[in-house]
């Protein structure tokens, strides 16, 4: 049986994030799905979940209904937030945590020349004390974030609009933190996963020569299409063939481009509003970043040239493997050294 793991009461989390962002928390994630709740009730328990059977009541009930045909898309999407809720709960992840860090990273700049990536995956346990990441853990985290993306896909098409032209449409703004900080994890489980970085960001060589002999043209294409899980593929086979090809239509794969860039579009319509502009950078940032890894993987896969500021970077049919392997890893480290809190 999967592992389930819980450092204390999830409300007090999802009520700090609402203090943090100075508003409500807005109604019952099931409200209409079942007529008559009792406190044993999943619709209860998302509000007051306090063990790991808890959020394993809210997860199966949420995974029901997302795969019924009778459940409205109000349900479905409601249910989809829970199903992300549920999995913070499950994973010790705090909301408060990662708003924290969100918020330190805001005021203090880079100038304490800590790793992003590294310094918020350890905050919130999504590695452990070598830097891994377990297979469980991403795909939980995996499987959070594209819970989100599905109800962000849901709430435009409920408001008439096409998918993407308003954010996150109209998600209260708990739900739409939680997509962003769904989909930030997600990014960056995927790069924990794939590599081992200091807590300055520099890449430890050892465990990419160990790993993948070297080859980091093989890490570069992990990043940008990673493994999905089995379950992974299962839960996205749950969802509405229409709305599972919405999620999955983005011009990035499922890998960290595609998380970092759905991380700001939970913030970029009314929910802006209720961040600071330094805030605001900060997920940006997570999105272009992420994203030079596409535009790297694109160069490298059309023998074209990367370009980002001063730097740029031709790929031709005339490198040899470890020439290309030598240009790739140069831009990994450059993109990962400008990665700081």
């Amino acid at each position: 049986m999967k592992k389930k793991f819980y450092k204390g009461a999830m409300t007090a989390s999802v009520l700090a994030v609402c203090m943090f962002l100075l508003v409500g928390c807005g109604s019952n994630l099931f409200e209409d799905f079942v007529d008559q709740p009792e406190a044993t009730d999943p619709i209860e328990l998302i509000k007051q979940a306090s063990t790991p059977d808890d959020y394993d009541k809210v997860e199966q009930l949420a995974l029901t209904v997302i795969s019924s045909e009778a459940a409205s898309s109000e349900q479905k999407q409601d249910a989809l937030i829970a199903n992300a809720e549920a999995i913070f709960g499950q994973n010790e992840i705090s909301s408060l945590e990662i708003g924290a860090k969100f918020a330190d990273a805001a005021s203090n700049g880079s100038s304490n020349g800590e790793n992003m990536i590294t310094e918020i995956s350890e905050t919130v346990g999504l590695t452990d004390e070598n830097g891994d990441v377990s297979e469980e853990k991403k795909t939980d985290i995996l499987i959070a974030a594209l819970s989100t993306n599905a109800a962000s896909a849901l709430s435009t098409e409920l408001l008439g609009t096409s998918f993407k032209a308003q954010a996150a449409g109209d998600l209260d703004a708990n739900e739409a933190l939680i997509g962003m900080m769904a989909n930030a994890l997600a990014s960056f489980v995927i790069i924990n996963d794939v590599i081992t970085l200091e807590e300055d960001g520099t890449i430890d060589e050892a465990q990419v020569q160990a790993d993948y002999g070297g080859d980091y043209v093989q890490v570069l294409t992990l990043l940008i299409e990673p493994t999905l899980s089995a379950a992974v593929t299962d839960f996205l086979n749950l969802i509405d063939p229409e709305l599972k090809a919405k999620i999955e239509s983005s011009t990035f794969p499922l890998g960290v481009a595609y998380f970092g860039d759905e991380c700001i579009n939970f913030i970029t319509s009314d929910q802006v509003k209720l961040f600071t502009d330094d805030q605001v950078d900060i997920i940006r940032r997570i999105q272009e970043y992420t994203g030079d890894f596409y535009q790297l993987y694109k160069a490298v896969t059309t023998e074209g040239t990367y370009t980002n500021g001063s730097t740029s970077v031709t790929f031709s049919s005339g490198d040899s493997v470890d020439t290309t392997s030598d240009k790739v890893k140069t831009i990994i480290e450059d993109i990962f050294k400008d990665f700081k809190l």
